[in-house]
């Protein structure tokens, strides 16, 4: 598997969970800067690493690789494909919560802009 597409399903999948870069920090006691450039593909990583993220993130790398298709989120949220329900529920849910992010949005720009008339 490419390093970018891992490196991608373990941001994706840290941000359908909800955690941040920080509270992986925390988790595998690096600093945040660390496990930052480690999810950006900057710097080299370990096997032990890899294995500390795929528990916590409860993702299999080292049986499953060729199982998963796995084209992920990337930065600009394009539509992704995978094997797994689990991710493709909660990939729904994010996409019902972005749906009622936007309509707040919406709704807010018509104040704003009502406001701008008046």
């Amino acid at each position: 598997m490419d390093s970018s597409i891992l490196l991608k399903k373990i941001k994706t999948t840290r941000l359908i969970k909800e955690l941040s870069q920080g509270e992986m920090a925390k988790r595998l006691h690096i600093s945040t800067p660390t496990y930052s450039r480690f999810e950006r593909g900057i710097t080299k990583t370990n096997v032990e690493l890899l294995q500390n993220v795929s528990q916590i993130l409860e993702l299999d790398f080292f049986n499953h690789l060729e199982d998963e298709k796995l084209m992920i989120l990337n930065e600009d949220f394009a539509v992704y494909e995978t094997k797994s329900t689990d991710i493709k529920k909660q990939l729904q849910s994010l996409i019902k919560l972005m749906e009622k992010q936007q309509d707040l949005n919406l709704l807010i720009i018509e104040k704003l802009k009502a406001l701008i008339t008046e």
